[in-house]
């Protein structure tokens, strides 16, 4: 599940943590 958040950039807290999108 970690790095679930990364392969979801449709969260608000991976928004921050993914610039690039």
């Amino acid at each position: 599940p970690r790095r679930q958040k990364f392969t979801e950039p449709k969260n608000s807290y991976n928004r921050h943590t993914s610039p690039q999108l």
